[in-house]
């Protein structure tokens, strides 16, 4: 059964032990101002979680509170104690966190009634957004003690009616939700005493000191949420752009980390909105406002490319006469300005050569002139060693020129030497000239350089490429190739020595007889033996033969190896017979070199080379009966090198225990050293009623009551 106690005015006992704390003022504002009267009513786990928020903490005690500058404060915090001018408190002149439950109608949260508190049994809950919250570990602050952990709430009846419900109260399943635990205020909401909010309000009822015990030691983590949910609403100083309006149209107004404890309020300059504001009073600029209305604006001004036609330049002709068409010209401009003082405007200007004067026959450096020559004809001077060439021709700067030519034709040039070839080189041009050509040769005669050992010829004769070539001759006779060498036959063919190498002279020059190691043949023993010849002895012609002929020297009865005859140990199973029966006899590698006897030993030759069978060991309890091992033993492929011993032990039951009485209780005991019997024992009671009857034994008072004992008998381990 659930109880539930509810306070409707102030009814806590203020702690008799009174301990004034005096503390230094901080050289540095901090975040928070923690106001109090009392040090030991500071609650650590506020400032905790504070601090877990980043932000820091200022303790102002009662009586520094009128001389504090609080704007320097983002939150100012009102603890849980009775102070002794409440109404210096500047509740909601800077964002105000209240968890005082004394003064409420001096705060104006609520009307005279005050503030409201609720306590259980069982650990408290909320109700916030229709879902039912614990915001305590623990009913009591101490087991076994009835001082249960209350929440404050503002009653649906008493509180001033700028006041949001966060989290509600909660009296059990059929409860109502009688007033706010977690309550938010914004800026200009009303409060009950008249006044009007300056900041943001919120109530937090979780933070309840009684007899110096503090309801933040039992918050449950949600309970911790919902507290700093509540820093957050009163320590943002903005939640949106729109709360940041500072009503300067060339500003442009942000909220930094919106709802947050960090957010702040951001004014960016505007430089311009509208073109006009960047009228610099030059109509030969076009002043305008780049990116209007934001952060990034800025006056461009830019100046026009021309307002009136003259300055584009002149209207009428220019720079000096010239030819085009072999008559006199001269260029006219036109200057115009398009889209006259506006950034559009540019200058078009339009040239066009206008005639001056006609020319009978040319035009040159804008005068005319006369033409000397058309074509090289107009210059023919009548001689052939001449080039008559009319420069320019049709031209102003036309003329006749007159140039040497050389030679017409190869006989211009001849100079009556046989041994020379006369050439004209670029005939009929003034770039011909003479090229005289020696001839080396005309027959091979002109070659002969008196040498009976070189062949002379003249290669391509009578033609300046002709060249005389000495070919040496190696040899006539074959005297002419003699080396000094008595190894080698010297011979003259074609001109050309040879010296052929003569292998050799006696069969000695082709090498030493030999004779081989012995090595085996299948199963004998040989041996090779080499023989050498010199075949047309003495003789270019000559060359060494061998022969190699292989000999039998032993025949082996069983094998041969490494050129000897061996025995072989077995060839097969039956030749390793030991005439043990637990051995198996094999031959290893029958029949070779290599082949042994090998006598293994086997596991087992019957069951009772793995032990006994039948019972072993002694009597044992199982099941309330008297039990024996049995062991059964067993040789698997006896004889053979697969034998192995399979041994099996089970239970067999050897004595029932139970003698058909019923009077008896009977079961399987076990006797020291001595295995284990059957016992039956009589059975004293089967149910209670077999022991006697329940009978008042002795009374006496508990309370306003009268309590009895009574003497109630128990069969213990029935039947």
């Amino acid at each position: 059964m659930k109880k539930f106690i509810m306070w409707s005015k102030k009814s806590l006992i203020i702690a008799l032990l009174v301990m004034v704390l005096i503390l230094p003022l901080a050289s540095a504002v901090s975040d928070v101002a923690y106001l109090y009267k009392k040090s030991i009513r500071i609650d650590q786990n506020v400032i905790t979680e504070f601090n877990s928020l980043g932000l820091s903490v200022d303790t102002i005690q009662e009586n520094k509170i009128t001389t504090t500058d609080f704007s320097k404060y983002k939150i100012i915090f009102v603890g849980d104690e009775l102070f002794s001018n409440p109404s210096k408190i500047p509740v909601g002149q800077r964002p105000t966190i209240i968890s005082n439950y004394y003064h409420g109608a001096v705060f104006g949260l609520t009307d005279n009634d005050g503030i409201s508190q609720l306590a259980n049994n069982k650990p408290l809950n909320v109700n916030k957004n229709s879902q039912i919250i614990q915001v305590y570990t623990d009913a009591f602050y101490q087991a076994g003690v009835s001082l249960a952990i209350p929440y404050y709430y503002l009653s649906d009846e008493n509180k001033a009616p700028g006041f949001t419900k966060t989290a509600g109260t909660y009296t059990g399943n059929t409860g109502l939700d009688i007033g706010d635990v977690v309550s938010y205020a914004f800026k200009g909401a009303q409060l009950v005493n008249g006044k009007t909010l300056n900041n943001k309000v919120c109530f937090y009822g979780l933070e309840t000191i009684k007899n110096g015990k503090r309801s933040s030691d039992y918050w449950t983590p949600v309970a911790k949420q919902m507290f700093e949910e509540c820093v957050e609403f009163t320590g943002s100083q903005c939640s949106s752009d729109s709360e940041c309006n500072d009503n300067n149209t060339h500003t442009q107004d942000t909220c930094l980390n919106p709802g947050t404890v960090n957010s702040q309020c951001v004014y960016q300059n505007i430089t311009c909105i509208t073109d006009s504001e960047c009228n610099d009073n030059n109509q030969r600029t076009v002043d305008q406002c780049v990116n209007a209305n934001t952060t990034e604006s800025y006056c461009m001004t830019t100046e026009v490319n021309c307002l009136y036609n003259s300055d584009c330049g002149i209207t009428g002709f220019i720079e000096e006469n010239f030819c085009f068409s072999d008559d006199v010209y001269r260029d006219f401009q036109n200057s115009t300005c398009i889209n006259p003082g506006t950034l559009q405007s540019h200058c078009d200007i339009e040239v066009s050569p206008r005639l001056i004067e006609q020319c009978s026959e040319a035009c040159s450096d804008g005068q005319c002139v006369n033409i000397i020559c058309y074509n090289d004809n107009d210059c023919s001077d009548s001689n052939a060693y001449t080039k008559d060439t009319c420069l320019n021709p049709g031209t102003i700067t036309s003329q006749c020129t007159y140039q040497d030519i050389a030679c017409i034709t190869n006989n211009d040039c001849n100079d009556n030497n046989a041994y020379t070839q006369d050439t004209c080189k670029n005939p009929n041009t003034p770039q011909s000239y003479c090229e005289y050509n020696d001839i080396e040769c005309i027959t091979d005669i002109d070659c002969d350089d008196s040498s009976y050992l070189t062949a002379d010829i003249c290669l391509h004769p009578g033609t300046i490429t002709s060249q005389c070539t000495h070919t040496p001759i190696e040899c006539v006779y074959d005297a002419d190739c003699d080396d000094n060498n008595s190894s080698t036959a010297d011979s003259c063919l074609n001109s050309i020595c040879h010296n052929d190498l003569i292998e050799c002279f006696t069969n000695f020059d082709c090498g030493v007889n030999s004779q081989s190691e012995l090595f085996c043949s299948s199963s004998n023993v040989v041996q090779n033996s080499t023989n050498y010849a010199c075949l047309n002895a003495g003789t270019k012609n000559s060359y060494c033969t061998q022969n190699t002929q292989t000999n039998i020297l032993e025949q082996c009865n069983d094998v041969c190896s490494n050129g000897q005859c061996v025995d072989i140990i077995c060839s097969l199973d039956s030749e390793c017979n030991d005439d043990d029966a637990r051995t198996i006899d094999q031959c290893a590698n029958p029949g070779t070199t290599s082949s042994f006897c090998r006598n293994t030993e086997v596991n087992c030759l019957n069951d009772l080379d793995c032990g006994v069978t039948g019972y072993i060991e002694k009597n044992f309890c199982f099941t309330n009966d008297v039990y024996k091992k049995y062991q059964n033993s067993t040789c698997i492929n006896p004889a053979t090198l697969d034998s192995y011993c399979v041994i099996s032990v089970i239970p067999i039951k050897t004595q029932e225990c139970d003698d058909n009485n019923g009077e008896t209780y009977d079961y399987c005991a076990p006797i020291q050293d001595d295995g284990a019997i059957c016992e039956h024992d009589f059975i004293q009671c089967s149910e209670d009623s077999d022991c006697g009857t329940t009978q008042l034994a002795n009374e006496f008072c508990k309370g306003n009551d009268l309590w009895g004992n009574y003497s109630v008998p128990n069969c213990s381990n029935p039947g």
